[in-house]
C-alpha cells in the first residue's frame, strides 16, 4: 500500500524542526520494513535548506496534497496545521488512516 507520513514540521527552534524531519523519516522506514511504498513530505526539508530554494509554505502544501491523492493509507504522527489539512483530504478520499504503527498491517511482498 501506497502510505503518506503527515506531522508536525516547522517548530521554534531548528533542533525541533530536525527532530520532527527525523520522527517523520524514522516512520517511513518502519512502514517501509512492512512492506509498503511512502511518501515522507519532511524530506522536502533537505531541498528547503539549499540556498537558491524559492518555494514558499503554499507550494509545499499544493505538492503535499496531490500525494496524498494517489495513496491508499495515511499515517499521522501528530496533529499540526499542515497534517489536518492532509488529514482533511485524506478522509474525503477514503484513505485508511494509522495512527501507530501496529495498526498498520504487514504488506505481502
Amino acid at each position: 500500500m501506497r502510505v503518506y507520513v503527515a506531522g508536525p514540521y516547522t517548530a521554534n527552534h531548528p533542533r525541533e524542526v530536525l527532530a520532527n524531519v527525523n520522527r517523520a523519516i524514522d516512520i517511513g522506514m518502519e512502514l517501509m520494513k512492512k512492506g509498503h511504498a511512502v511518501y515522507v513530505p519532511h524530506w522536502t526539508h533537505y531541498m528547503h535548506l539549499r540556498p537558491h530554494c524559492t518555494f514558499e509554505y503554499e507550494d509545499y502544501v499544493r505538492n503535499d496534497l496531490e500525494w496524498i491523492k494517489v495513496c491508499e493509507g495515511f499515517f499521522l504522527i501528530k496533529d499540526s496545521p499542515g497534517a489536518l489539512i492532509e488529514l482533511k483530504l485524506a478522509r474525503k478520499l477514503g484513505l485508511k488512516i494509522f495512527y501507530n504503527l501496529e495498526e498498520v498491517p504487514d504488506e505481502k511482498l
